[in-house]
């Protein structure tokens, strides 16, 4: 697997973080719940939100889950990201959450899914 290199995406957004904070727009409600309900998820326990910038999607997921873990490259766009209790954000690598294999009942990526390796070798 080709991991993304922090150091190619880390920091991009970091001068404009707090305006990408307020302007950026959430995620209808309506998408949560046509995946949820798509997902038939047998438990509601942990989402992994990877590449959350300042949270939009991890916002999103934290009314449906016990828990959300929240993960990006960049510590100014997480600096901005809401605080929410059963929400963690964590600066890291979405292929290095720390958690065991089979533990999230789903991992999201919204917006970010471009800046992964593998997949941008495919788009």
């Amino acid at each position: 697997m080709t991991h993304v290199c922090a150091g190619s995406v880390s920091g991009l957004f970091s001068k404009s973080a707090a305006s990408y904070a307020k302007y950026r727009p959430d995620y209808p409600q309506e998408l949560y719940e046509a995946i949820l309900k798509r997902g038939k998820l047998p438990a509601r326990d942990l989402a992994v939100d990877a590449a959350t910038g300042s949270g939009q999607a991890a916002k999103g997921l934290s009314p449906y889950f016990a828990k959300v873990i929240a993960l990006d490259h960049d510590s100014e766009q997480l600096k901005h990201a809401p605080h929410l209790p059963n929400v963690t954000f964590k600066l890291g690598a979405a292929e290095e959450t720390g958690l065991e294999n089979h533990t999230a009942d789903v991992v999201a990526v919204a917006a970010g899914l471009h800046w992964y390796g593998t997949v941008k070798k495919h788009i």
